[in-house]
């Protein structure tokens, strides 16, 4: 047994404490699993933001030429790679 844990959270999860009308113990998910979903699914976005926007820019760029279609595009993809930077510089995936 691990000092300083108690029992259920050794994995991210925990135990609700059970009452008259449901005695039964009920396992749920502990804060940090919904912390890691939330930034998961921002970088998820980020990134998907990225890679579209730069193939429109390149598509803009080859077919329409250097316009504000294009730069906007570009724009939008750097944007979202400044930000991805900001947020997540140095961080890892999940642990």
């Amino acid at each position: 047994m691990n000092a300083g844990r108690y029992r259920g959270q050794n994995r991210g999860t925990h135990e609700r404490a059970g009452n008259v009308l449901a005695p039964n113990a009920v396992p749920t998910r502990a804060s940090d699993g919904k912390h890691y979903l939330v930034w998961g699914v921002l970088r998820l976005t980020l990134g998907v933001v990225q890679i579209a926007f730069a193939a429109m820019a390149i598509l803009c760029l080859i077919f329409v030429g250097l316009s504000s279609a294009t730069l906007t595009c570009a724009a939008v993809a750097t944007s979202a790679t400044l930000a991805s930077r900001a947020l997540f510089h140095g961080r890892r995936g999940a642990h």
